[in-house]
């Protein structure tokens, strides 16, 4: 007899238990997002299809799922980005100056490994988005305010890329750019963060 369990508690079906993990995972997202929470752990037979990006088998014996409310969720987002990306000023300043002394056609080269260094701090501002606009937490205006001066930057460094203009990259990357991650990484740690672990509604 197939079993579904999230959060370690078995899950009884209204009528048959279904015999798909897709339609599982389907029914558990409607019923998760209803209660402000996301999957975040969906093992089947013992695989983890959404942690090693597995494809959904056809059947199943157990099911056991794992989820997190959108706060605790957009907590642990956070806390990793800080972890992982600590150092990006720092990078950036070097990045800043070392193209400075390698010829365009490097520069042009090593754009992709720019952009790849650069993408999680993009993606994060992005990413946060949803909660902030669903849930209008306190720091909601002050994350608009970052990520438009983000998305404003990250055009005009591009634009340097694109008429190869190796000085003016340099200057926005170590003067707006760098400075811009690291307010942002303030911003998270002061403002964002503290809200996130304080009780939902109440201040931290």
């Amino acid at each position: 007899m197939s079993e579904v369990f999230v959060d370690g508690e078995e899950v009884v079906f209204e009528g048959e238990t279904p015999t798909s993990p897709q339609e599982v995972y389907d029914l558990l997202m409607t019923a998760l997002s209803e209660q402000a929470k996301a999957v975040t752990g969906f093992v089947v037979d013992g695989q983890d299809v959404m942690a090693d990006e597995q494809q959904v088998p056809e059947s199943y014996q157990r099911i056991e799922a794992t989820s997190l409310s959108h706060r605790e969720l957009t907590h642990r987002v956070i806390r990793e980005f800080l972890e992982k990306m600590d150092n990006l000023g720092t990078d950036l300043r070097a990045y800043a100056k070392n193209i400075l002394m390698i010829g365009w056609s490097e520069v042009f080269q090593r754009m992709e490994e720019f952009t790849g260094k650069i993408k999680p701090f993009a993606d994060l501002l992005d990413n946060l988005s949803p909660y902030a606009q669903i849930y209008s937490p306190p720091w909601k205006e002050g994350l608009e305010k970052l990520a438009g001066e983000q998305a404003a930057c990250l055009e005009t460094v591009l634009g340097h890329f694109e008429a190869g203009n190796v000085a003016g990259l340099s200057d926005d990357v170590s003067t707006i750019l760098a400075p811009l991650f690291e307010r942002s990484r303030k911003f998270l740690r002061e403002e964002a963060m503290p809200e996130l672990e304080g009780e939902p509604g109440g201040t931290s």
